[in-house]
C-alpha cells in the first residue's frame, strides 16, 4: 500500500486472502500438471509392459511348437498333433495381440516384420496333406527378431521406469518449493499487514497512555489504512479539545483561587484582630468561634495557596532559587514542626540520619514545602499509637535518599501512581482526608530537582515515600 493512497482494512483483508487462495491454486494446478505428466508416464510404461509380455509369450509359443513338431514327427501320437493346433492358434493370437497393442510407427513395423517372417518360417505349411518343415534360417532369424525385441524393450522399460522415478522426486521437489514460496509470500504479507496495523495501535496506546498522564499536546500522524486514519483524526480532534478544556481549567482555578485568597486574607487578619481583644473582651462563646473561623480560615488559605503553586508548576512558572546547603538541615526543621502536631495525635515521630550528607544545590522553601507535605500526609493517615520515621542516607556514589514511613492503612498498589495526580485520593467512605494535592505538588519539586519520587506500600502495610536525587546533579531547571 503506498503512502498518501491509504486503503480501507478490509481491502488489506481482502487482497491478502486472494494472495492466500491464488497461490493455493496455482499450486493445486501445478500438481495436477505434474499428476498428469506422471500418469501417462505410468499409461506409456504399462502399455510397454504388457507388449514386452506378449513377445515374451509367442517367443515360448514358438519354442513349444517346435518341441511338439519334434515329438509328433517321433512318436506319430495324435495327442500331441492336437496340441500343436492349440499352440499355433495361441501364436498367431499373440501376434494379432502384438499387432494391436503396436502404437509408433517403429513397433507397427516390427510387428508386422515378425508376422511375415512367422507365415514365411515358422508357421508350418499344408503340401499334399503334410505339414512342411519351416525354414531353420528363416526361423533362426525370426527368433532373433523376437530376443532382439525383449531386449529393446526391457532397456526402454527399464529407461521409463528411471525416468519416472526422478521426473517423480523432482515433481515433490518443484511442489514443496512452489508451496513453501506460496506459504511464505502469504505468511510475509499477512505478518507485514499485522505489523502495520500493530504499529499504528502502538502508536495510539502511547498516546493515550500521555493524554491518561496530561499531556494534551500528543498528536498521532494521520497515515496508514482508512479506518486508522479515521480514527487518528477523531484522536488528534479530541486531544485539541481537552487541551482547550484543560487551559480552561487552569485558568479558571487560577482565577478563582486569587480571587479567593484576597478575602480569605482579610478574615484571617480580622479574626486575629479580634482574638487580640483590639475591638474589646470577647466571652468564651466567641472565642471558640473566632478559633473555629481562625482555623477554617487556615485550611482554605492553605487550599488556595497550594492551588496556585500547583497551577504556576504546572504552566511551568515556578521560579527555584537554588543554593547549596545540607539538605538535612531543611528536613529536620520541618519535622519539629510535624512534632506538635504527632504529639497532639499521640503518633510517634522519629529522625534518623545515617551519616551527614553531600552538599546540594536545592530550593529551600521549596523543598521544605515538599517535605512538610509528606509529613502532613503521612500523620494524616497514621492512627494514634501508629509510628512516623523519616531517614536521610546516602550511597558512596552521591545518591540521596529520603524515606517517609508510616503505619497507617497503606495504599493499593493499583493507586500507586495515580496518588501523585492533582485532586486524586484514595476513598475510603465516610472520612475527608484533604484536597488530593500535597503529592502532585511534592512530585513536580522532586522532579525539578532533577530527582524522582518513589513508592513502597500495600493495603494494610503502611507508606514508604522515597525521595531520590543525586548530590553531584545540577538541577534541571531554575527559573519558569
Amino acid at each position: 500500500m503506498l503512502r498518501g493512497r491509504p486503503t480501507s482494512l478490509y481491502a488489506r483483508v481482502i487482497a491478502g486472502y486472494i494472495l492466500l487462495v491464488g497461490s493455493g491454486s496455482f499450486v493445486i494446478v501445478l500438481a495436477l500438471s505434474r499428476l498428469n505428466g506422471l500418469n501417462h508416464s505410468i499409461l506409456e510404461l504399462t502399455l510397454h509392459t504388457e507388449r514386452t509380455n506378449v513377445v515374451r509369450q509367442v517367443r515360448q509359443d514358438v519354442n513349444v511348437a517346435m518341441e511338439l513338431r519334434v515329438k509328433m514327427d517321433v512318436y506319430k501320437d495324435p495327442e500331441y498333433k492336437t496340441e500343436f493346433g492349440r499352440t499355433l492358434e495361441l501364436l498367431v493370437s499373440g501376434l494379432t495381440k502384438l499387432k494391436r497393442l503396436s502404437v509408433s510407427p517403429e513397433e507397427k513395423r516390427f510387428a508386422a516384420m515378425i508376422e511375415e517372417a512367422a507365415i514365411k518360417g515358422v508357421l508350418p505349411k499344408v503340401e499334399t496333406g503334410k505339414l512342411t518343415d519351416p525354414d531353420d534360417t528363416t526361423l533362426n532369424e525370426f527368433l532373433s527378431l523376437l530376443d532382439a525385441e525383449i531386449a529393446n524393450t526391457d532397456a526402454k522399460i527399464y529407461t521409463m521406469v528411471l525416468n519416472s522415478s526422478l521426473e517423480s522426486r523432482r515433481a515433490v521437489r518443484v511442489l514443496f518449493g512452489v508451496f513453501g514460496f506460496s506459504l511464505a509470500l502469504s505468511l510475509a504479507v499477512g505478518l507485514w499487514v499485522v505489523m502495520d496495523l500493530k504499529g499504528q495501535i502502538r502508536r495510539m496506546i502511547d498516546a493515550t497512555e500521555h493524554v491518561a498522564q496530561g499531556l494534551f499536546t500528543t498528536q498521532i500522524p494521520e497515515e496508514g489504512p482508512q479506518e486508522i486514519r479515521a480514527l487518528s483524526q477523531s484522536f488528534n480532534r479530541m486531544v485539541e479539545r481537552l487541551g482547550e478544556l484543560e487551559k480552561l481549567k487552569e485558568s479558571f482555578i487560577a482565577n478563582v483561587t486569587h480571587e479567593i485568597k484576597t478575602p480569605l486574607t482579610s478574615v484571617k487578619e480580622a479574626t486575629s484582630l479580634l482574638r487580640e481583644g483590639v475591638v474589646g473582651p470577647l466571652t468564651n462563646e466567641q472565642e471558640e468561634l473566632l478559633e473555629i473561623i481562625e482555623q477554617d480560615g487556615h485550611r482554605l488559605l492553605r487550599l488556595v495557596n497550594d492551588l496556585l503553586d500547583l497551577s504556576k508548576m504546572e504552566a511551568g512558572m515556578t521560579r527555584y532559587q537554588f543554593h547549596e546547603g545540607r539538605i538535612e538541615e531543611v528536613l529536620q526543621h520541618s519535622v519539629r514542626k510535624a512534632r506538635v502536631v504527632a504529639e497532639k495525635n499521640g503518633i510517634q515521630l522519629d529522625f534518623r540520619l545515617d551519616g551527614p550528607s553531600s552538599p546540594f544545590m536545592f530550593d529551600h522553601f521549596r523543598m521544605e514545602q515538599a517535605f512538610d507535605n509528606l509529613l502532613a500526609n503521612a500523620l494524616k493517615f497514621t492512627p494514634a499509637g501508629g509510628k512516623v520515621e523519616v531517614c536521610l542516607s546516602e550511597d558512596p556514589v552521591g545518591r540521596l535518599a529520603i524515606a517517609f514511613r508510616d503505619t497507617g492503612a497503606g495504599i493499593p498498589p493499583q493507586y500507586h501512581e495515580a496518588v501523585f495526580s492533582k485532586f486524586f485520593q484514595v476513598e475510603e467512605p465516610g472520612t475527608y482526608r484533604g484536597t488530593g494535592l500535597g503529592l502532585s505538588i511534592v512530585k513536580h519539586i522532586v522532579e525539578a530537582h532533577g530527582g524522582r519520587i518513589e513508592l513502597s506500600s500495600g493495603a494494610g502495610e503502611g507508606s514508604v515515600f522515597t525521595l531520590l536525587f543525586e548530590c553531584g546533579r545540577t538541577p534541571g531547571r531554575e527559573v519558569a
